[in-house]
């Protein structure tokens, strides 16, 4: 029963997504693409689809690195200190997304780099590099340390054998540390309400804008092809 009640308001957005007529009706009268092709068509929409999507790679590539890089150096210290920097590390996830956002804000508009997307680049870094710790804090706990020894005694360098035995060991995990934070990112409307402006929007904050401002039924055929 829960199940069925979380999913039905996506059961009837989906079939609204393919309507065609002004407003939203639900079952729709006649069916179309009309606000798909709206949506492929309207720069707006390709701008900011595009907007997320780059943010979106960049903000993998930093939080991928930077959580593998802390847990990889959480995992070398001793037991009794890496309980209070696990918990560290994940305080991103517990802090109100609104409170980071306020706070980068007030941080980073003299700077101007709110307006070069700098700013929100920044703060989903913040918001997507516990995934990608928690991820990997997991898989490298699971690793046989012998195989690491084993390859070291024989001769390779530690970049050697972090390519040769222990990447490809965590790849999996990796990938999936990756995923969690392109998502978090490209999925976010909070930090971009107050990061972006106007020319660098993020797809979810044109949808934001396109319920609470003048509504708009090219946001149910976005909100389809984000599902």
């Amino acid at each position: 029963v829960v199940g069925f009640i979380l999913l039905a308001p996506t059961l009837v957005v989906i079939p609204m997504s393919f309507g065609t007529t002004d407003f939203p009706i639900f079952p729709p009268p006649s069916y179309g693409l009309r606000w798909y092709e709206n949506f492929f068509t309207d720069g707006k929409w390709l701008s900011a689809l595009a907007s997320s999507t780059r943010i979106a790679v960049v903000v993998t590539l930093l939080a991928t690195a930077l959580g593998t890089a802390a847990a990889l150096g959480v995992s070398r210290l001793a037991k009794r200190r890496q309980g209070w920097l696990d918990a560290f590390f994940i305080v991103p996830m517990s802090v109100p997304a609104i409170v980071t956002a306020v706070a980068l804000y007030y941080l980073f508009a003299p700077m101007g780099w709110v307006a070069n997307s700098m700013a929100v680049i920044l703060g989903h870094t913040v918001l997507a590099a516990p995934y990608v710790y928690i991820t990997m804090r997991a898989a490298l706990r699971s690793l046989d340390p012998s195989l690491e020894l084993a390859a070291l005694s024989m001769g390779a360098s530690w970049p050697t054998m972090f390519r040769l035995v222990m990447l490809p060991a965590l790849i999996p995990s990796l990938i999936g540390g990756a995923v969690f934070a392109f998502v978090s990112s490209f999925d976010d409307v909070v930090m971009a309400l107050f990061l972006t402006t106007i020319r660098n929007r993020t797809l979810p904050k044109l949808m934001f804008e396109g319920l609470a401002n003048d509504f708009d039924p090219t946001v149910i055929s976005a909100s389809c092809l984000l599902v």
